[in-house]
């Protein structure tokens, strides 16, 4: 949300319309944490427009496109008809290094595999979703290699995981994955989409300028 913010304040925006589908409670922890971020940049949340599940207007046929995140923007760059009704949109993408032997032979294996059981795709390239299920299956088999306990014992083994994963950083912190803290800020323009820049702790940095 963070990361949302700064995206906001970047273009001297002062008023946000949130609109979101009101399926799901988590909603009511994202609002608040938007709100919050919003307000340490100058800017607040004007409307809330939540959405039915069920609705059948074109708005929520538009929603319905978009509500898997920028994350899936990787996917859909060659599909004419989904990348037409997002463009101009501006989207925050976890960021993670397309580089490195270990991506690399991922990437070779994903593709290899991906290709045989969907080979009417067109786009084999794996997104953040597929190195964070790689990441979470690794976790466990490297848990289970080392205690041959189960359960309670196999559990606290995982949360001492600390290492850097296909995805990013993996440690847990209270119970829970820390989330990841570099962010790639895109817009959809024409068939595809640019990198416009990153955000991290440290703000938001030009793609031309960053180090990470």
């Amino acid at each position: 949300m963070k990361a949302v913010a700064v995206v906001v304040q970047s273009w001297g925006w002062r008023r946000v319309i949130q609109i979101y589908e009101d399926t799901d409670l988590a909603a009511i922890g994202v609002i608040r944490h938007l709100f919050d971020a919003l307000q340490e940049v100058g800017a607040e949340i004007s409307h809330f427009v939540a959405i039915p599940p069920l609705a059948s207007s074109s708005l929520a046929e538009e929603l319905e496109k978009l509500k898997s995140t920028a994350s899936l923007v990787h996917s859909i760059i060659n599909k004419a008809i989904e990348i037409s009704s997002m463009q101009g949109v501006l989207g925050v993408m976890s960021y993670f290094r397309e580089t490195g032997p270990q991506f690399q032979d991922f990437h070779t294996r994903f593709g290899r595999k991906f290709s045989a059981e969907h080979p009417e795709e067109d786009n084999y390239e794996p997104g953040i979703f597929a190195l964070q299920a790689y990441d979470a299956t690794l976790v466990v088999a490297l848990a289970m290699v080392e205690t041959n306990e189960s359960g309670q014992q196999l559990f606290d083994k995982i949360l001492l995981t600390d290492f850097n994963g296909l995805s990013g950083k993996i440690q847990f912190t209270e119970q829970k994955l820390a989330p990841g803290n570099v962010f790639l800020i895109v817009n959809v323009i024409g068939k595809s989409y640019i990198e416009l820049g990153f955000w991290s702790d440290g703000g938001l940095v030009p793609n031309s300028t960053w180090k990470g």
